[in-house]
């Protein structure tokens, strides 16, 4: 028997006796050979026959081979919520290959937890906290000619969509250990589905930390309490200025029994003043006013401490403020040369 798949040169078997059935060892699944049949007589010694006529056979399909692991991209760390690598080609020489899987295992335990012993065949699309989920699907055409070879991020928020189908590839999480798995999905010759799983990718993502909670958090984590002490210190400024104001009027509010007031005096009310505040020292205010007078210095008035002569004439219409201290103080600077208690 003779046997050729088409690309090697034909293997011929042991000479056949006694036996009408011979089985082919060695063959590829899923490939065409030639086959044809040479026969001698018992003695060998004449020249063998012509070949038969060629019968042309295909061996049955097999699960697809076994994935290569997928490798991570040199100089790219994993993230909180992303990694990197490169998924393997996928080889169909076993038989039709009708789509790839993309599968991730999230480790419940962290980071600890030991690797799954085995894929379990029927994981589902993405779902909220599951620990299995295939995180993209594609057509074997699609994965081989867009995916295969190129850098993949697991984890970026991708959608796929594939016979129907989202698949979702939904952002990892910090702190935890993640297996990836590509598998190759074919079918045999009964129409039912075979597959091949590869070793995983472990991916360990780094810790959550307060400096990459993201970026609103780690400024409302700031922000926060610099605001909060900002409004702080601008009350207790308020306070203070308030507390001040406060003060300062408290201190300039007359006693009830001398309010403060401004009084319009006449000369005759000022010497009043004058005489009762003891400016004019032993001295009645009228009298002098009256001895000025008769001296013929009328309208003028000095004080007894310093001889200081002020034309009082020119102030006698002009109001003077009278002060809770019974100071009197006239609103015009030039009566500040008039002593005052």
């Amino acid at each position: 028997v003779h046997y050729s798949n088409g690309s090697n040169t034909p293997v011929e078997s042991p000479e056949i006796k006694d036996s009408l059935t011979y089985h082919l060892t060695g063959l590829t699944p899923y490939t065409n050979y030639s086959i044809y049949v040479t026969v001698t007589n018992n003695a060998n010694v004449r020249p063998r026959s012509q070949p038969s006529d060629v019968v042309i056979i295909r061996t049955l399909t097999s699960p697809p081979r076994t994935p290569a692991t997928p490798s991570l991209v040199a100089g790219e760390e994993p993230t909180m919520t992303t990694a990197v690598f490169v998924p393997p080609t996928v080889d169909d020489s076993n038989g039709p290959i009708r789509y790839v899987d993309i599968i991730v295992h999230r480790a419940a335990l962290g980071v600890s937890s030991p690797l799954p012993s085995a894929v379990p065949s029927n994981v589902a699309p993405y779902m909220e906290g599951t620990v299995w989920y295939v995180a993209a699907r594609y057509s074997y055409t699609q994965y081989e000619a867009a995916v295969a070879g190129s850098q993949f991020t697991i984890g970026n928020g991708s959608v796929v969509s594939t016979g129907g189908v989202v698949y979702t590839n939904a952002p990892l999480q910090p702190g935890h250990s993640f297996s990836v798995y590509v598998r190759a999905v074919g079918v045999d010759d009964n129409g039912e589905e075979v597959s091949s799983t590869g070793e995983p990718l472990k991916i360990v993502t780094p810790e959550q930390t307060s400096a990459a909670t993201g970026h609103s958090e780690s400024v409302g984590v700031i922000i926060g309490p610099v605001i909060a002490s900002v409004i702080c210190l601008l009350t207790i400024i308020a306070h203070i200025v308030i507390w001040r104001h406060h003060k300062r009027d408290h201190k300039q509010q007359p006693t009830s029994d001398l309010p403060l007031e401004s009084k319009e005096m006449t000369k005759s009310s000022l010497y009043d003043a004058l005489a009762n505040s003891g400016t004019i020292a032993g001295r009645d205010a009228r009298s002098k006013d009256k001895d000025e007078k008769a001296t013929g210095n009328a309208g003028y008035l000095t004080t007894g401490a310093a001889d200081t002569a002020v034309n009082c004439s020119e102030y006698e219409e002009m109001p003077v403020v009278e002060s809770r201290y019974k100071n009197v103080g006239p609103l015009y600077e030039q009566v500040d040369r008039v002593n005052k208690s």
